[in-house]
């Protein structure tokens, strides 16, 4: 992404609180990671990865990246960017990649606090149609009791924006901070994305960073001589 490109996205995400990121991948690169995802679900099996939260208005698939390395990986590579883009000292939470059903519809809610930055990058659509994400303006008060449990098949009262992705198109916006949903049911057989979450390492939620998944990072290599 061009220096240009992420003074634009940067300026857009202070101003509005989120922004849309076009073709992040290019749609031939979004269509071999799925390939890849896919080799590997087929590999083990599907139904080790099935599950249904409350979000969710019927099961899907999910592969979590404390299980999954490659995501990681992926999330990695993205950090720098993100970083420029929100201005904050960015640290990676976690990710995890979702199959959603046709007729499936993720209902509007805020995530856990070490979802503090968030991007849901769609990958494919099996039948080619967008299915929309919404995001609200209204900001989370957290500190009001179970109010950042609620859970509703809309946003009530409160404006939101309606933010329409293609695979290779990312939203990026505050997990926690902003309600956020897909109001219509999945128009697909299925659809592929990814969710990313960071936490800012100078801020409350840093204690989430890779999602308190602590790892010695002391290696050493005994590399045999030639």
């Amino acid at each position: 992404m061009t220096k240009t490109a992420v003074e634009s996205y940067h300026a857009q995400f202070a101003r509005d609180g989120f922004c849309l990121i076009k073709s992040l991948l290019t749609p031939d690169v979004a269509a071999r990671l799925v390939a890849d995802v896919a080799e590997d679900i087929h590999r083990v099996g599907m139904g080790k990865f099935l599950g249904q939260t409350n979000i969710h208005s019927s099961p899907g698939l999910e592969i979590y990246s404390h299980d999954y390395k490659l995501l990681n990986s992926f999330q990695w590579g993205l950090t720098g960017m993100v970083r420029d883009i929100t201005g904050a000292n960015l640290t990676p939470g976690f990710a995890y990649f979702q199959i959603y059903r046709e007729g499936n519809r993720l209902f509007v809610h805020s995530d856990r606090a070490s979802c503090e930055y968030s991007m849901s990058l769609t990958l494919a659509y099996s039948d080619d149609l967008p299915w929309d994400l919404t995001v609200s303006d209204d900001i989370v008060d957290h500190s009001a009791p179970d109010e950042g449990k609620k859970v509703a098949e809309n946003h009530g009262d409160a404006k939101y924006h309606r933010l329409t992705t293609m695979p290779g198109d990312a939203v990026l916006y505050p997990g926690y901070g902003r309600r956020h949903g897909r109001l219509e049911p999945n128009p697909n057989r299925w659809s592929a994305h990814i969710f990313l979450h960071w936490v800012d390492a100078d801020g409350p939620h840093a204690k989430y960073s890779f999602d308190e998944k602590v790892k010695n990072t002391k290696v050493d290599f005994d590399v045999p001589r030639a």
